[in-house]
């Protein structure tokens, strides 16, 4: 079964991965822009707030990661075992 779907598994990690840098490398944008404002008005109030919704948002974002790469891994395993996992339609009567 690995043989079968090594390739698409790999597909599927790189993509999570990717997908995850590209939004830390937002946040640390985003948290940049922050010290940015809070230089500018003297008061650490604006990366205070950053910090904060910085660390909601990546547990978030972990949180969202890790529940992709399960369903990714269920349909990658449902796919291996050749089938597709949808219901059958049902012919009435």
């Amino acid at each position: 079964m690995l043989r079968k779907t090594w390739g698409e598994s790999l597909a599927g990690y790189v993509g999570l991965t990717v997908g995850s840098w590209i939004m830390l490398v937002g946040s640390i944008m985003f948290l940049a822009g922050a010290v940015g404002v809070t230089v500018m008005l003297h008061s650490p109030v604006p990366i205070l707030l950053a910090i904060l919704v910085w660390l909601v948002a990546m547990f978030s974002l972990a949180y969202l990661v890790g529940v992709a790469s399960h369903v990714y891994r269920c349909a990658l395993y449902v796919y291996a075992l050749g089938g597709c996992g949808c219901p059958r339609p049902t012919m009435p009567t």
